[in-house]
């Protein structure tokens, strides 16, 4: 139950509700691949790279070439949220606060799948015939590995390109994910030239969302991931990490069915009929392939 209600009784304020500071939703579902999913678990077959083999004799036999295979495994996981309105309250209440309630709960349900996404960036996929094996990211995608006070530049953008575009040749879009943090330092780098001054100026104001060939998304600065553990020689502590990846590197599975999302608004007889705001959904995501993902550490002091 809203205990804070009492806060908005009619004590003779303007009208409506606001809905204080806070990302309004996912950012980052349409910069993933997305699926739809019926079971607790899915499984994606995928098959690697081969090589021709040149013939040198008449009549030889045909070579065989064994195609690599391997399986991603996603598993779906069920999130809720309710909350109630008193009959009682409708009545000190200038406002009804059943649609800011709906609409708090919309956004909150759409940061939930950004943080999943993001968590699959970092995290530990689930790999092998039921998901009992695992692949994690190597310390060779990330950039400024060895400089926890680094500042995001434009030579972080150009080395992570070059990652993601080692063994992938396609056009396909790329995404960085920072907070407007970020953004700011960018236009600190001395290898900024005017042009790009301006552009990421444009950037930090919303007018565009691209620079150097890759789609910005700009989110909350809490669900930015931080870094823990070691890599290179950088230890824990105020380290951010800006994912940068390509759209199929990872994926977004959304329950169907029983396990589709849920948006009621009922009366409770169990809690004197007080009406319940209530949204349920279930999502799963998971990286797709190593290859198409990197990491920028970027320190959280960094001018």
């Amino acid at each position: 139950m809203s205990t804070q209600i009492t806060t908005s009784f009619i004590q003779g304020f303007k009208q409506g509700i606001d809905i204080l500071t806070q990302q309004k939703g996912s950012k980052l579902q349409n910069t993933v691949r997305n699926e739809m999913q019926a079971s607790k678990q899915d499984h994606y077959d995928q098959i690697g790279s081969t090589t021709v083999v040149q013939r040198t004799s008449r009549h030889g036999d045909t070579p065989i070439v064994n195609t690599p295979h391997s399986r991603r495994n996603v598993t779906l996981n069920d999130y809720e949220w309710a909350d109630l309105i008193d009959r009682q309250d409708r009545l000190r209440v200038l406002n009804d606060p059943g649609n800011a309630y709906s609409t708090n709960a919309a956004f909150a349900m759409g940061r939930k799948k950004d943080e999943l996404i993001l968590a699959a960036v970092t995290g530990t996929s689930t790999t092998g015939e039921t998901g009992t094996g695992s692949t994690s990211l190597s310390d060779v995608t990330t950039v400024n590995a060895n400089d926890q006070h680094a500042a995001l530049s434009i030579s972080n953008l150009l080395e992570a390109r070059t990652i993601l575009n080692l063994e992938d040749d396609s056009d396909e879009e790329a995404t960085v994910v920072c907070s407007a943090y970020q953004i700011a330092q960018l236009l600190n780098d001395e290898k900024i030239s005017s042009a790009d001054y301006n552009t990421v100026r444009a950037l930090a104001s919303g007018q565009i969302d691209t620079f150097m060939g890759f789609r910005f998304v700009q989110v909350a600065s809490s669900i930015l991931p931080m870094h823990s553990g070691t890599a290179g020689a950088v230890t824990s502590g105020d380290i951010r990490i800006v994912p940068v990846y390509k759209k199929s590197g990872l994926l977004l599975s959304t329950g169907v069915g029983e396990s589709g999302s849920s948006a009621r608004i009922t009366e409770r007889a169990d809690k004197s009929y007080s009406t319940q705001i209530y949204y349920s959904a279930s999502f799963g995501s998971t990286r797709m392939e190593e290859a198409k993902v990197t990491l920028i550490y970027v320190g959280d002091d960094a001018p």
